[in-house]
C-alpha cells in the first residue's frame, strides 16, 4: 500500500536505500485497515465454523426425520397387520363358537335320544 499518492517524501539514507515516509494519519489509516482485515478474517473463520456446525445439525436432523418417517411407516404397517390379525381371530372365535353350539345341540340330542331309548327299553324289559 505504498503508492505514490500515499507517500510523503522519498529519502535516500546513508546506505543508498530508498525510504518512503508516511504521515501520521496515513499510518493510522493503514494500521486501521490492517487490524480491520485481521478482525474480518477472524470473523470469517468464526462464521465458517458456525456454518459447518449448522450444516452438521441440519444433516443430523434430516437423518432423524427420515428415521422417524420410517418408524411411522413401520408402525402403520404393524397396526394394519394387527387389525388384520384381530379380524381373523374374531372370525375363528365365531367359527369355534358355532362349532361349540352344534356340539351342544348334538349332546342334548344324544342325551334325549339315550333317555328315550333307555325309557323304552326299560318299559319293554319290565313288561316282558
Amino acid at each position: 500500500m505504498t503508492l505514490a499518492t500515499f507517500s510523503q517524501t522519498i529519502i535516500l539514507n546513508k546506505v543508498g536505500d530508498t525510504l518512503t515516509c508516511l504521515s501520521q494519519p496515513q499510518v493510522k489509516f493503514l494500521l486501521k485497515e490492517h487490524y480491520g482485515k485481521i478482525m474480518y478474517k477472524s470473523l470469517d473463520s468464526i462464521c465458517e465454523a458456525q456454518r459447518s456446525v449448522a450444516d452438521s445439525l441440519i444433516a443430523s436432523k434430516k437423518k432423524v426425520l427420515q428415521s422417524q418417517s420410517v418408524i411411522m411407516v413401520n408402525q402403520k404397517e404393524i397396526i394394519s397387520l394387527r387389525d388384520h390379525e384381530i379380524v381373523n381371530l374374531k372370525l375363528s372365535v365365531a367359527d369355534e363358537q358355532r362349532k361349540v353350539r352344534i356340539q351342544k345341540v348334538y349332546k342334548w340330542i344324544a342325551i334325549g335320544a339315550g333317555g328315550a331309548l333307555s325309557g323304552y327299553l326299560g318299559f319293554k324289559y319290565i313288561t316282558k
